[in-house]
């Protein structure tokens, strides 16, 4: 079993797909860093993004491992 109470991640803003993908897998957004990256010679935001057990609604593969 696992403690892990937050997974976190950061995408750069334009990566709109991935950031729906994120979404789609539980991560909300948490913030973003203004002007933190480069992407296409231009300077970009980064989304902060995070998960926590309490919000997510799937089913947990770690959990099933323990039930009789």
């Amino acid at each position: 079993m696992t403690n892990l109470r937050c997974v976190h991640l950061t995408v750069i803003e334009p990566n709109k797909g991935a950031i729906r993908a994120y979404e789609k897998a539980g991560f909300k957004r948490q913030g973003r860093r203004r002007n933190a990256n480069q992407w296409l010679g231009q300077t970009v935001d980064e989304v902060l993004m995070d998960a926590i057990p309490e919000e997510f609604e799937g089913p947990s593969l770690v959990k099933r491992q323990f039930e009789p």
